[in-house]
């Protein structure tokens, strides 16, 4: 039966074999002694059957009345395991360990899944509650759900609701998001001042107090539109102010360029790993010098699910410095090259009308210089202080 057979795994039991002499005195001695014999097999002059652990000394007395010799076979069973293994600390140390490494890997977040985005973007909205605490590595019971839902819904006005919540070890965000709805930024009241000088070519109103005119100067920070509109019946209205004042301004752009710089070299550059825990990367040997950004990581996946173990394989460099020395042509179309990108990036909003261009080599550097003369669009909008008095 299931029981007897569960029991003689627990207990353990031992497998002989006796031959020569009396088998049918040796059961009987064996039934004198109280020695139960199981799984028992005669081949013509031996025996081969199966005791407990704990009848196994008798088998000796048993086979010397009888003339026989004992031969143990084997010993199986779970009690013969543990003695064994007794002094094997490791072992249930081991155990211990799986076993606290499984509470512990079943009680963190191993994966966010984000479901339900339309405009919004999936990135955006995990980098987002990533900063509340959401995220692979952490534990499941540091994850505030109602805290984070209710910044999301606080935050993101594109948001009809959120929905937060742990599904395994997977932290599952759903999101609605509002439609045929426009926000706007919140209503304040503001004047329209001048970014920079210069003369007025056109001044276009849309909302506010006109003070300037065509043709005339305005030096920077002067007042162009105001957000008080006065009303005919003594009160004053307050707007935000919008408008487009286009002037005549003048500005001046200037770059250099050393004959001779100090630069970083590499001087040496390899391949690093590390392991990747979770969050956690732990470095798979020593790396030398500064790590590049050039990171390629080999995580598990399961059932297209990623999970957050892996491998990481990074760049490294070693970096010396060093000096390089140039010519003057070189210095010259580095020094044209940089101004380029100045150029591009500060007048691309403005019509440039007139650009005055001018290279000079002063001691041990290229020196460009260029003066405009611009269209551009000078309003810099600023909130309107309202004092009331009670």
């Amino acid at each position: 039966m299931l029981s007897d057979r569960l029991h003689r795994f627990v207990d353990g039991e031992v497998r002989f074999c006796v031959q020569g002499g009396f088998v049918t005195q040796f059961t009987d001695v064996c039934r004198r002694e109280n020695i139960s014999l199981f799984h028992t097999k005669m081949q013509e002059d031996q025996l081969t059957g199966s005791v407990l652990r704990e009848d196994a000394p008798k088998l000796q007395t048993a086979a010397s009345e009888s003339g026989m010799q004992l031969q143990i076979l084997q010993k199986r069973g779970l009690s013969f395991v543990a003695i064994r293994y007794r002094l094997r600390w490791g072992i249930p140390a081991g155990l211990c360990l799986a076993l606290l490494l499984f509470w512990l890997l079943s009680s963190v977040v191993w994966q966010v899944q984000v479901t339900g985005c339309e405009t919004l973007s999936e990135e955006y909205i995990r980098d987002y509650f990533e900063e509340l605490g959401v995220r692979p590595g952490v534990l499941q019971r540091s994850v505030d759900i109602v805290h984070c839902r209710d910044r999301a819904m606080l935050d993101i006005k594109e948001l009809l609701w959120v929905s937060v919540y742990l599904k395994g070890c997977t932290a599952c965000i759903e999101i609605s998001e509002r439609k045929g709805e426009v926000y706007t930024e919140e209503k304040i009241n503001s004047n329209l001042y001048a970014a920079y000088g210069g003369e007025i070519v056109r001044a276009d109103v849309y909302a506010g107090e006109n003070y300037v005119q065509k043709g005339q100067a305005v030096a920077q920070g002067d007042l162009l539109v105001g957000g008080a509109l006065p009303l005919k019946n003594g009160g004053v209205r307050f707007v935000r102010s919008k408008a487009d004042i286009v002037a005549r301004t003048s500005r001046t752009l200037q770059t250099e360029m050393p004959f001779s710089v100090s630069a970083q070299a590499i001087e040496k550059s390899g391949v690093r790993y590390a392991l990747y825990w979770f969050t956690l990367p732990i470095p798979l040997g020593f790396s030398f010098g500064k790590q590049t950004t050039e990171t390629v990581s080999f995580l598990l996946c399961r059932e297209n699910t990623i999970i957050p173990i892996g491998i990481l394989r990074y760049g490294c460099r070693k970096l010396a410095q060093s000096q390089v020395q140039f010519s003057e042509k070189t210095a010259l179309l580095i020094c044209l090259s940089v101004f380029a990108v100045q150029e591009l990036q500060t007048m691309q909003d403005k019509e440039i009308l007139q650009r005055n261009l001018t290279v000079q080599t002063k001691n041990d550097r290229i020196v460009t210089v260029a003066d405009y003369i611009c269209e551009e669009n000078i309003v810099q909008e600023r909130e309107l202080q309202i004092d009331t008095e009670n």
